[in-house]
């Protein structure tokens, strides 16, 4: 026997909205006894999510401004079986219409170029499938055959869990070849003479110093004014004699 709409709608609202397990249609979901919270995998974490603009760049199609990409008047492909839904693999991590100061909305077309408004068929986008399903009949110019396209803007950051917005794995430290950690999950850099600085997630440390002293006060060897040490995922690139790049996945 099928579930009844209303045990449906019952589990879906415990789940989605309260995250508690349903365990009996007759209690509350303040009343149930387990929580029952979403599976969230490495690959879906958007580790960089924090380097989103509260507002939306303006870019062209297929422009890319830190970990945010734009993607215009893309062709969605009708989904088999279904009438209403159309597919687009680039539509998965895009960003949600909702997010920073509301300029992030999404902009759906006909295959013909006309505008079709939200509200129109009752479309809803779904950004971890990628579809677009209308709940009411499809608007004049949409058909499986003539699918829309969609407009968007898309996270293409780093993705995995750990510590920063710069990337998902973890750093070993050593003193002097001993080590201190391998599973190190921030570098707190202090004293005079040393400046950190970050970009997109690379990490610059900069030590500023003279050269070294003498043991009877005379001025020892002279060496660079400044040596640099970067922490990054990418490969090393740039520098100079003495500087130390650390890469990391």
């Amino acid at each position: 026997m099928a579930l009844s709409n209303d045990q449906k709608t019952s589990f879906v609202f415990k789940k989605a909205v309260a995250q508690v397990s349903e365990t009996s249609t007759g209690r509350d979901f303040f009343e149930e006894p387990y929580s029952g919270r979403d599976i969230v995998l490495p690959s879906q974490v958007w580790n960089q999510a924090g380097d989103i603009p509260n507002t939306a760049p303006t870019l062209t199609d297929g422009q890319a401004d830190g970990v945010v990409t734009r993607y215009i008047d893309r062709n969605m492909t009708a989904v088999a079986g279904a009438s209403n839904a159309f597919y687009l693999a680039e539509l998965v991590d895009s960003i949600p219409f909702n997010f920073g100061d509301g300029s992030y909305n999404y902009a759906i077309k006909t295959s013909a170029n006309a505008p079709i408004p939200f509200g129109s068929g009752d479309w809803v986008v779904n950004n971890a499938s990628g579809t677009l399903l209308f709940y009411s009949s499809l608007p004049s110019g949409v058909s499986a055959s003539s699918p829309p396209k969609i407009s968007f803007f898309r996270y293409t950051g780093t993705k995995g869990v750990g510590s920063g917005s710069g990337g998902g794995g973890s750093i070993a430290v050593q003193d002097e070849g001993t080590e201190l950690t391998s599973t190190a999950t921030s570098l707190n850099f202090t004293g005079d003479g040393v400046s950190a600085t970050n970009s997109g997630g690379e990490v610059t440390l900069t030590i500023t110093g003279s050269g070294a002293q003498g043991a009877t006060g005379a001025q020892g060897i002279q060496g660079p004014a400044t040596y640099s040490i970067t922490i990054s995922t990418s490969d090393p690139s740039g520098g100079s004699n003495g500087d130390l790049w650390i890469k990391y996945t």
